[in-house]
């Protein structure tokens, strides 16, 4: 019953272009719903600068569904993926998606279980980024090597 209702509530905001921050967290938001987001996210007039999902279910799926959209938004400055079940897989989604956003400022990945594999496919993406100023990377599952291998490749970083 509550994932028709967060669908619909993506539907219904279509055509709401004043918004500027939206805050699910918490929500019970899952990959499903995710693809109703994408919907939202990609309209060319929108203008909503930060959306907050941390604390729902979104998977490597769901991420899917969001890189497309992170692709071609323009609007979007802060998105906050915080305690999601996001890992390695999920990550690269949101990698290649952020390889063409040029205008996304702070993304938060905490408590998401990357590991190095995936630490180190965000490093590669970094060391071309330059819009990128904030990373919350905190509370994942990476070593302290992977970590220290992460900045080495960071220290060619533009932006953050």
């Amino acid at each position: 019953m509550k994932q028709n209702w967060y669908g619909n509530f993506w539907e219904l905001m279509a055509d709401n272009r004043s918004l500027r921050k939206i805050n699910v967290s918490k929500t019970e938001v899952t990959d499903k719903v995710c693809a109703k987001i994408n919907s939202f996210l990609v309209q060319p007039d929108l203008r909503l600068t930060e959306l907050n999902l941390s604390k729902n279910q979104i998977g490597a799926d769901g991420l899917v569904a969001l890189g497309l959209a992170l692709r071609v938004n323009s609007s979007l400055k802060v998105i906050n993926l915080n305690q999601n079940f996001i890992r390695d897989a999920g990550l690269s989604a949101i990698v290649d998606a952020l390889k063409q956003n040029k205008t996304l400022k702070e993304l938060y990945l905490s408590f998401n279980r990357i590991n190095n594999t995936g630490l180190s496919q965000l490093a590669e993406f970094l060391t071309a980024n330059s819009s990128l100023e904030i990373l919350d990377l905190s509370k994942n599952a990476f070593s302290d090597n992977g970590f220290i291998d992460f900045g080495r490749q960071l220290g060619h970083n533009k932006g953050l």
